[in-house]
């Protein structure tokens, strides 16, 4: 199973037909792994981390982690009509097989308001990528010296662009990720491709209680790939307590679930129950993600808006 994953993903990478970045089922949580504009989007200093464990009990199966830390930059907001400006530092790692995937990036945002809680941002990602293969992970059933010969580590600049528009009531964002096309040193072939992805969502409340729901979509597009459809439902109590369930196009079932504890903390889990080929009792997905603010959630009947920030 290990040699055929290895020999899987240099197929990937050498006709460069798969998407080659992290799909995170909880992103309406965690928009900022995506798209810089959402960098300083709150008043306070926040740390998000994500931990995706794909496809488990398939060998060599893709681990993700992402760490981001965000907050604003300068002076607090005179009025509510005031531009402000956002900051974040991120790292991802991804791993699978013999390969691992790194990114670090630095980003900046500016926020315009046109009126009350109505917003354009902008937000830029800049960082480098690099990406590496180790034959050490692998177990080939047959002695082979091409494989047992291939190292290698390649270092690119990276650049993301992002923008975003919301109101109290609903958002429409974008993300133009893989800006730089370049080539990789393995293959015939292969690149980084460019990604594009685009979500919204809105909040209606229901009723006269304390809960609210939100449907969002989500969509991602690369070269060369069919486009990938996430859809969402969201229910939110208060801002205690998230729920929802979703559709990712021709693979899974998606089950969130998010809760504050002590006013400073967010734990999240989702759980990707897959319909296709690797169903069976296995190749499910669990995605584990943590907040911490520097400020406590202030108690109220819904939430000010459906980005969930």
């Amino acid at each position: 199973m290990k040699y055929v994953v290895g020999i899987n993903i240099i197929l990937v990478f050498g006709m460069a037909r798969a998407q080659q970045l992290t799909h995170f089922t909880q992103q309406p949580f965690n928009q900022i792994l995506i798209n810089p504009a959402f960098a300083g989007n709150t008043q306070c200093t926040e740390m998000r981390s994500v931990h995706r464990f794909q496809w488990v009990g398939i060998s060599d199966a893709p681990k993700s982690t992402a760490l981001a830390v965000t907050g604003r930059l300068g002076k607090p907001r005179k009025d509510k009509l005031s531009v402000f400006h956002g900051y974040s530092v991120k790292y991802e790692n991804d791993r699978i097989g013999p390969f691992q995937h790194n990114r670090f990036h630095l980003a900046y945002a500016i926020h315009l308001p046109f009126k009350n809680e109505h917003f354009l941002s902008f937000g830029t990602y800049f960082g480098v990528d690099n990406i590496s293969f180790d034959n050490s992970n692998l177990n080939p059933l047959y002695s082979d010296p091409v494989i047992q010969s291939s190292r290698y580590s390649f270092m690119s600049p990276d650049f993301v662009f992002g923008a975003k528009y919301n109101t109290k009531r609903m958002f429409f964002a974008m993300a133009l990720q893989n800006f730089v096309p370049l080539d990789y040193p393995i293959g015939l072939s292969a690149r980084k491709v460019f990604h594009a992805n685009f979500n919204s969502g809105a909040l209606f409340s229901l009723g006269k209680s304390d809960w609210t729901f939100s449907p969002m979509v989500n969509t991602r597009f690369a070269q060369r790939t069919p486009m990938a459809l996430d859809l969402y439902t969201i229910f939110d109590y208060k801002q205690d307590l998230y729920l929802g369930v979703g559709f990712r196009n021709q693979e899974s079932l998606l089950f969130l679930a998010r809760f504050k504890v002590f006013g400073y903390f967010k734990v999240g889990y989702s759980f990707d129950w897959i319909l296709n080929q690797l169903r069976g009792g296995m190749g499910h997905t669990h995605e584990i993600t943590l907040s911490i603010s520097t400020c406590k959630t202030q108690k109220r009947g819904a939430t000010i808006c459906p980005v969930f920030e």
